[in-house]
């Protein structure tokens, strides 16, 4: 049956833990609310001035389209068909768009190695183009190091530097070279009293705005980029879009008409040389017909110069060939051009020189492109240079086969020029001369008329070359700052001004190694808790319950009176035992108003005080007696002398002491103690034994076979947790009977504590209210405040 009882009481306390676990963790927490409330203010306003203070940054945005000049139709069914699109081309576009090299070109263009920063009573900003005063470099010493000057405005016509004074567009020089500030057209902002001048390297200032730069497809595959920029300066971040866009599509014309432009040089360097040679050989015609008066030959050249002229022809047109051959061969035989375009179309029908020739081509325009990316160093770079000479090589090999067939088929048209020549011996060898310098006219005029046909078609070709780019839209900004972000950063501030708190609070309670709740106590042991009895900030430590006390703290001991029936079943004259673990537990506070309480209802009750080494029942009753339960032990003191009744109470007793003996433990042995338990359970309907610490000493085990029931008591705040293994062994080893734990001292920061008032149920927590008697009571707002900062109490 008692069994059952303990069992029953276990249950029904698991139950109650279970219903307050949600509420302790929120008052546990509540009782620090000054607290919170002061982080999250702090937090405000560290946010605040932090939104003050920092300079706001924008998004500048702009879209262009990447066309793919790629014609592999095979390519391209083939993705079609395993539904991929390749983003190589869009990549290294993205890769080209980003590169220092292109910036540099921005920053050229925009004078971005110029910056002008006002200085204002918040904050410095660049003002770029709302600059009234510009920096001018005539004469760098280093030029690999940025300068800067930080002038004051003293007038409209004067300026202050490192505490001299200076007129705008007046030359000084520094260590670091010669410098003019001039003026804009632009006024002086008012407010503005101080600026800052620097200039930079370009290549500097490029990897600077390269950091600001994002770009990525606007969708994966696409073919569309979205160009971003953070900045300070929406202006600034509009212009640095804009001109990349623009300098990327100049670019992007410049590698196409690549080719072209080598033709058009080509072909420019030798008309001038054919017109110098055709110049030359017009005079020679004309000096010879003056020096031997040869105006016409038809009428004497008759028949068989009509057959010549068949053959003249022939070898006019060989010749051609042959010298543009030699023009080709000259011109890749030259070291000057190893890595320079050639042209394909200058009249040499051959199938595999013009593919050889577009192939060398290709490699060439690669190899410049893998240059602006990166150094002549890069094995890439080195493998195209190997594949150029190859292809140069059978280009040279080529060239010189078809000149040999060209000379082959010379030598044929030769071989019937002497036939017909022998036949016309009888021609004068002043018309065979003026013949041969007209052959060579035409063949330089021919020539001349084949380049100049072949730069015009060039030019044709540069003038219509277009970008393989187009700019959608132009780079634009919402004008709302991307950071900082008002409202995320005030949220933020609100999550930290809680955090911290909570962390605080957290890091506290897991270094804190006292008990602190009743959770942690159902953690370790499997003991029951016979109840809870709260902190008193009122009366002595010997405070005891009265008859018409509906405190808190004597609801809570009518509480534990109650479940101690569980313990003690149908026991007529139940024996309870407190103990503890160590001395200042609340261990003698206890036993005193459980006798108190015992006694209110009707139960004639005796305190026993057998904490002979350290006893303070009587003490903190004011009873002094001076013989007690050790003059009985080693005396013949009547056992009947013994009780003193406790003073407004009529059924509670106190057995003393008596004098602190040399041998606690030795005493507590005597047979006499049999004697003395069962007189007093014949004469009083309930006991209440207060031992010393178990933790210490052995007096508990050797007392705890006249026991009922053993009341633990644990002190919050005050028992260790390390303390709890060793209550846990005793509760596990059955060492003493019926063993319950009674928590005492609760504070009320979580943990609920329950008393019956006049109108039912009463609960004292969170930081300052109680309930007793319907009435509210709740202490100053300053002591509440003081309490919370109260960490280590």
């Amino acid at each position: 049956m008692k069994n059952d009882n303990i069992a029953l009481s276990e249950d029904l306390q698991q139950g109650e833990g279970k219903s307050l676990n949600l509420k302790e963790f929120i008052l546990k927490y509540l009782r620090y609310l000054p607290l919170f409330i002061i982080s999250v203010m702090l937090a405000g306003v560290i946010s605040y001035l932090y939104l003050r203070y920092s300079t706001p940054m924008y998004q500048v945005m702009s879209t262009m389209l990447i066309k793919n000049d790629n014609n592999n139709n095979s390519n391209e069914k083939l993705e079609n068909l395993f539904l991929f699109k390749s983003s190589g081309n869009i990549d290294n576009e993205i890769e080209v768009l980003k590169s220092n090299t292109l910036m540099r070109r921005v920053v050229k263009s925009l004078g971005l190695d110029y910056t002008t920063y006002a200085i204002g009573k918040i904050k410095t900003a660049n003002i770029y183009t709302d600059a009234p005063v510009k920096l001018m470099v005539h004469k760098l010493t280093d030029s690999s190091k940025a300068v800067g000057f930080t002038i004051k405005i003293a007038d409209a016509n004067t300026y202050e530097m490192a505490g001299k004074k200076y007129n705008f567009n007046q030359s000084f020089t520094t260590a670091a070279g010669s410098f003019t500030i001039i003026k804009t057209f632009l006024p002086f902002a008012e407010e503005v009293k101080e600026y800052i001048l620097s200039w930079q390297p370009v290549n500097k200032a490029a990897e600077g705005y390269v950091r600001g730069l994002i770009i990525k497809p606007v969708t994966f595959g696409a073919s569309v980029l979205q160009l971003s920029y953070e900045t300070d300066n929406i202006k600034l971040g509009e212009d640095i879009l804009n001109q990349l866009m623009a300098e990327y599509n100049i670019v992007n014309i410049e590698d196409k008409n690549a080719t072209a432009s080598k033709t058009q040089t080509f072909i420019t360097d030798r008309l001038s040389l054919i017109t110098r040679e055709l110049g030359d050989v017009e005079n020679s015609l004309q000096k010879y017909k003056e020096q031997n008066n040869v105006f016409d030959i038809d009428a004497q050249s008759g028949y068989f110069i009509d057959n010549i002229k068949e053959v003249e022809k022939q070898l006019q047109e060989q010749d051609v060939k042959i010298a543009v051959a030699g023009l080709l061969q000259d011109y890749l035989g030259s070291k000057g051009n190893q890595y320079s375009l050639v042209s394909s179309s200058l009249g040499i029908e051959d199938p595999a020189l013009i593919k050889m020739a577009t192939d060398y081509n290709q490699l060439q325009l690669e190899r410049e492109r893998q240059l602006k990316l990166t150094t002549p160093q890069n094995p890439i770079v080195g493998q195209l240079e190997v594949q150029i000479e190859k292809v140069r090589l059978n280009i040279l090999e080529q060239v010189k086969n078809i000149k040999r067939s060209y000379e082959v088929a010379k030598a044929n048209v030769v071989g019937k020029n002497k036939d017909y020549q022998s036949q016309i011996r009888a021609i004068p060898s002043k018309e065979k001369q003026m013949l041969e310098i007209s052959r060579q006219q035409g063949i330089k005029q021919s020539l001349y008329l084949f380049l100049l046909q072949k730069r015009e078609e060039t030019a044709i070709s540069l003038a219509s070359t277009i970008s393989n780019s187009k700019v959608l839209d132009p780079a634009l900004s919402s004008n709302v700052p991307i950071s900082p972000k008002r409202k995320s950063t005030y949220l933020m501030a609100i999550a930290i001004g809680l955090l911290i708190p909570v962390l605080f609070i957290y890091i506290k309670e897991l270094l804190n190694d006292k008990v602190l709740t009743r959770n942690d106590i159902e953690k370790v042991t499997d003991a029951p808790i016979l109840g809870e009895i709260g902190h008193s900030d009122e009366g002595s430590e010997s405070t005891i319950i009265f008859k018409n006390d509906r405190g808190i703290v004597a609801e809570q001991f009518r509480v534990v009176r109650t479940n101690m029936q569980y313990f003690t079943g149908k026991e007529e004259m139940p024996v309870f035992m407190v103990t503890s673990t160590f001395s200042g537990e609340g261990k003698s506070f206890i036993s005193t108003n459980l006798g108190a309480v015992l006694s209110l209802a009707g139960k004639k009750t005796l305190i026993m005080e057998f904490d002979i080494r350290k006893p303070k029942i009587t003490k903190n009753l004011h009873i002094h007696q001076a013989t007690g339960i050790t003059n009985y032990l080693v005396g013949n003191i009547d056992i009947e002398e013994l009780p003193v009744q406790v003073k407004d109470y009529d059924n509670l007793y106190v057995l003393s002491c008596g004098p602190i003996p040399p041998n606690p433990a030795e005493m507590l042995l005597s047979e006499k103690l049999n004697t003395l338990f069962a007189w007093a359970k014949k004469n009083f309907d309930a006991i209440i034994i207060d031992t010393a610490p178990v933790g210490l000493v052995s007096d508990a085990l050797i007392l705890s076979k006249y026991a009922t029931a053993s009341v633990y008591v644990v002190r919050q705040r005050y028992t260790y947790k390390k303390q709890l293994n060793f209550i846990n062994e005793v509760y596990a080893g059955k060492k003493l009977p019926h063993l319950s734990l009674l928590i005492n001292d609760v504070k009320a920061e979580g943990t609920g504590y329950y008393g019956y008032g006049n109108y039912g149920y009463g609960y004292g927590y969170g930081y300052g209210y109680g309930y007793v008697n319907g009435t509210s009571k709740r202490k100053p707002w300053w002591k509440r405040v003081l309490k919370t900062f109260d960490f280590f109490s």
